[in-house]
């Protein structure tokens, strides 16, 4: 008899945890138009080592930094730059603080829209996020940032934009995984 009731309490247990899941992923894509996946750690090795950036960056901000990972890798590469990310996602922003907590990194993760803060100041530029929010930052980019701003797009590409380089994964035939590198 115990080990029914603990079966069904794990069980009951389990279920919670797999509707929490759903809950956040479903919320995260109809609040934020853009769905929880962490750039490769492929993908960012590729770009640190095919871009040579040239100047060194003071402000490097991540854009839906997720987990956190490029703030966390660009870091040990620039290691005076300052690095801001934003994330409204809850899952991966409390993911990114306890990386960043555990890791004892200095780079600083922010719950917050970065549609409504000032990117003037920024060297270096990082987002993975979806078509709809490229064309709007398009415009803010195009308002805002200081010339010679690198800007590094995984996937989707600034519409309007000239990439001065794409790095792309060797088996890759469309987009998907690509950097698209501008500089305004």
């Amino acid at each position: 008899m115990l080990l029914i009731i603990l079966y069904i309490l794990l069980l009951s247990i389990l279920l919670v945890i797999l509707l929490l899941i759903f809950i956040e992923l479903f919320s995260d894509f109809a609040l934020n138009k853009v769905p929880y996946v962490p750039t490769n750690y492929k993908i960012i090795n590729n770009l640190l080592r095919q871009f040579k950036f040239k100047t060194t960056p003071k402000v490097i901000y991540d854009l839906g930094a997720g987990d956190g990972r490029f703030l966390i890798k660009i870091g040990k590469i620039f290691p005076q730059a300052k690095l801001i990310g934003y994330e409204l996602s809850p899952w991966p922003y409390l993911l990114a603080k306890i990386k960043l907590l555990f890791l004892n990194n200095r780079a600083k993760i922010i719950f917050k829209d970065f549609f409504t803060i000032n990117l003037s100041d920024a060297d270096i530029i990082f987002c993975y996020l979806g078509h709809e929010q490229m064309i709007k930052l398009e415009k803010k980019f195009d308002n805002e940032l200081k010339t010679k701003t690198v800007i590094v797009c995984n996937t989707f590409p600034l519409p309007n934009w000239q990439p001065v380089k794409v790095i792309a994964g060797k088996s890759l035939k469309n987009n998907w995984n690509k950097l698209f590198i501008y500089e305004k």
